[in-house]
């Protein structure tokens, strides 16, 4: 579920095949995932998903991507509360940008390099 895949591009211009794409890469492999390891996991037994500040806030063109992962973002909720019981814990972290070929791709990307000198590690992941 950890890939980064999906185009940007603006909501209402993104084919249906694409928000699909999102959603089977960002969300729906993390359910799967879990469903697949659930018999490993016991009490004390961790899962964490790892999802996007493209949630919380607008990114030209990452509407689909921002779905998906809103949707990963609930499904985490859930499952912390059904597997809760057992002993199992279901997190959700968001890393901030990591520098990639792909991030740097993006239009937006000088502006997110600017961003992160402000943060307290001074740099992108």
């Amino acid at each position: 579920h950890c890939a980064g895949l999906g185009a940007l591009s603006p909501a209402l211009a993104t084919r249906p095949a694409r928000w699909q794409l999102a959603a089977d890469t960002h969300f729906l492999a993390f359910v799967d995932l879990v469903s697949q390891a659930r018999p490993l996991l016991g009490r004390g037994s961790g899962v964490v998903a790892l999802t996007s500040l493209g949630t919380t806030r607008v990114t030209p063109g990452y509407a689909s991507i921002a779905a998906a992962k809103g949707a990963l973002e609930t499904s985490v909720r859930y499952l912390a509360a059904e597997l809760a019981a057992d002993g199992v814990t279901v997190n959700a972290v968001c890393g901030g940008p990591v520098e990639t070929d792909s991030l740097r791709s993006f239009a937006f990307f000088p502006a997110m390099v600017e961003e992160s000198r402000r943060r307290l590690c001074g740099r992108m992941g």
